[in-house]
């Protein structure tokens, strides 16, 4: 509980439904709502920054003839109840008790529907009453009394299958029917927030969607109405892409929006470029951006791409007639951008860095032709951090420090600085930290990390801001890191112990927090690690233990997580190094399966934890054939990242001394022998 002593929502929902009620509670706790909305007044009270805490413990009714007292006050105390509708849901006692005990005790509170099988009302539909996913105290009202009446309720729905909202769209509109918001307020197109993607390493925001039915474009059949014709389509096509969509964004209706779209490239496709003047270009570069965004919720990002190509294409021409246009180029950096953020995401590596390039210089041109405007000046800097990161990905590390110093010197210049711009800034140090750290540059990305924490510092930035006090503790648990590979593990200790005391105090606002939890394994390892390279190895494996007991909790229900299976990959290796007996087919599965989803692109510590995990079951293998095979293994995943980083080095080096050869030249200042490069030892 918060310390109003009340949970954000109370989650129904059928034990057969077990699985995705655990993806959907993840889902919402660990959602971000946008800043400009945190703080605001909702029917919920002030919005928070997370969805939290969220109550959906009720395992004690298997054996129980009531709701028992402790769910009871669950549902007294909470603001909000979230049904998971299904037939099974329908068939369950339980839930339906608990829909009813909330409409009894929190009279007029928020109660939504969250659609995940079967059909709404469908016990009115004859022949398909088994369909029937609402219970009955959702599908009715009560009356004074609490007791069900045959009134018919109405209740808001986010509907999470595949042929509805899918589950993106469906969490966003869970989440607005909480708020009472529009879902436009969660996912309109935001630009500063989208071109942050890279710079925060999160999910960038997406356009509102809308619906209509019964329009169609006016078909231009006759030669000699054409003109009158045109008009009246580009009239309607410009209603559909701006007032219409304005007024029905709430709605959410994926299908008819792409229904929309799909009339108004219709219409387009039919013209060339060069014969459509620039209202029309606009009115197509709208409807490709419309589609684009669309297939991203819709989770086809070939298709968004294909569709962003096609923008920028629009874009350009109406570039190509007023180069020096600030809207034009603002315009056509947006299609750029969003061409180079999916071609990143599909590994089009080289696409990605020539359409980040070009956004870059893009970017650069507004800030030019205005160069006190806010906006011009936010995408002047969003520029460079996109390539930075880009070129970080190439292993051109010289060029995405250049990048990276270029956006901290335009965040600078950004008077007066908010919030963001600082948050920001923070997030270049952290960038340039890490390619200092891949380069094998130690001490340089120790610096860099100085420079974040001290960024933290700004007297504008609030210290009691969960957001400044999170980046805080990861900077001391990267600090640790870094000053661990140096071998220095006094000061390791030091920096992790700052990152412990603040995540620490974190978690006492929100006890029931499985991100402090995650933080507290990812602790464990660390301090683990520490310990192994001092020697205490008894310590070292009381804490993998505790780590890998931690992170398996949290796997369940959450079987396919990516981010905590590579965290168990880190505990079992941990486990391995300090002579816990670890389930060498089982490693051996997790690191298969990371592998083949591509779990260690761009991830150099998963890389460096599968490979010693590997390396560490070969030493303990029966036979020389287990043990060459796992060795090889090893080798394998070492080879496809850059040398140059202590964490790549240091592990190839020791394979290199099991096999007797001596082909791995280690960065300078890293010795084998040294604390860091002792816990590869045979």
């Amino acid at each position: 509980m918060d310390k109003s002593g009340e949970y954000l929502a109370f989650l129904s929902y059928s034990h057969r439904d077990k699985q995705f009620a655990n993806w959907l509670h993840r889902a919402l706790e660990f959602y971000a709502l946008p800043s400009r909305l945190v703080g605001r007044d909702s029917r919920l009270g002030p919005i928070p920054r997370r969805i939290r805490p969220i109550f959906r413990d009720r395992e004690e009714l298997a054996a129980a003839e009531n709701l028992g007292r402790r769910l009871e006050s669950a549902l007294e105390n909470s603001k909000a109840l979230i049904v998971l509708c299904s037939p099974a849901a329908v068939a369950s006692r339980w839930t339906n008790e608990e829909i009813a005990t909330f409409k009894r005790v929190n009279p007029g509170a928020p109660v939504l529907a969250a659609i995940i099988d079967g059909e709404p009302f469908a016990s009115d539909m004859a022949g398909r009453e088994d369909e029937e996913c609402f219970p009955p105290a959702l599908r009715y009202k009560l009356d004074a009394e609490g007791q069900l009446t045959d009134q018919r309720a109405e209740p808001v729905a986010a509907d999470f299958r595949e042929e509805g909202d899918g589950k993106r769209l469906g969490k966003l509109k869970l989440i607005a029917g909480l708020f009472g918001l529009g879902l436009d307020d969660l996912v309109q197109r935001d630009a500063a927030r989208r071109n942050k993607r890279f710079a925060w390493i999160a999910a960038a925001s997406a356009l509102g969607m809308v619906g209509t039915t019964g329009l169609s474009l006016y078909a231009i059949d006759q030669r000699e109405e054409a003109i009158e014709q045109r008009e009246q389509a580009d009239g309607l096509i410009e209603f559909m892409l701006t007032d219409l969509r304005e007024k029905l964004e709430p709605v959410g209706r994926l299908d008819v929006l792409e229904a929309v779209g799909d009339r108004a490239l219709d219409y387009y496709a039919q013209q060339k470029l060069a014969d459509l003047d620039a209202n029309a270009l606009g009115r197509r570069s709208r409807a490709l951006h419309l589609m684009g965004e669309v297939s991203m919720l819709r989770g086809d990002n070939k298709m968004a791409l294909e569709g962003f190509r096609n923008a920028a294409a629009t874009t350009e021409a109406l570039l190509e007639r007023q180069r020096d246009d600030w809207q034009r180029i603002y315009d056509h950096a947006q299609s750029v951008f969003w061409v180079g953020y999916l071609a990143d995401e599909q590994g089009r590596q080289d696409e990605a860095l020539a359409r980040f390039v070009e956004y870059r210089n893009l970017t650069a041109r507004l800030v030019e032709i205005k160069p006190d405007d806010r906006a011009s000046q936010l995408e002047a800097s969003y520029g460079p951090i996109n390539l930075g990161y880009a070129y970080r990905k190439h292993r051109r590390y010289d060029e995405a420090l250049r990048a990276f110093e270029e956006a901290q010197k335009r965040l600078a210049a950004i008077n007066p600085p908010d919030r963001d711009t600082l948050l920001t800034m923070v997030q270049t140090h952290a960038h340039s930290a890490t390619i200092y750290t891949s380069d094998g540059q130690i001490e340089k990305s120790i610096d860099a990390r100085q420079r974040q924490l001290e960024a933290l510092d700004h007297d504008l930035l609030d210290q009691s801001d969960a957001a400044v006090r999170e980046m805080r503790g990861y900077g001391e648990a990267n600090l640790s890191m870094s000053h661990f590979v140096r071998g220095d593990l006094s000061k390791a200790d030091e920096c992790l112990a700052k990152a412990e005391a603040i995540f620490a105090d974190l978690s006492t606002t929100e006890p029931g927090n499985q991100e402090w939890r995650e933080t507290r394994a990812n602790s464990l390892v660390s301090r683990g690690l520490i310990e192994l390279a001092r020697g205490e190895r008894t310590a070292a494996r009381g804490r993998a233990i505790q780590a890998t007991a931690d992170i398996r909790a949290l796997l369940q229900g959450s079987a396919d997580d990516v981010s905590l299976q590579k965290k168990l990959l880190a505990a079992l290796m941990l486990s391995v190094l300090s002579g816990n007996p670890v389930d060498a087919q089982e490693a051996q599965r997790l690191v298969a399966d990371l592998r083949g989803g591509g779990g260690f692109r761009d991830d150099i510590q998963s890389r460096h934890n599968a490979a010693t995990l590997l390396m560490a079951l070969g030493d303990r293998a029966g036979t020389p054939a287990e043990r060459n095979s796992l060795w090889s293994k090893s080798r394998t995943i070492l080879e496809q990242a850059d040398v140059t980083n202590p964490f790549i080095a240091l592990p190839r080096a020791a394979l290199d001394r099991r096999s007797g050869t001596n082909t791995t030249k280690l960065p300078p200042g890293f010795d084998p022998d040294s604390a860091f490069g002792g816990i590869f030892r045979d």
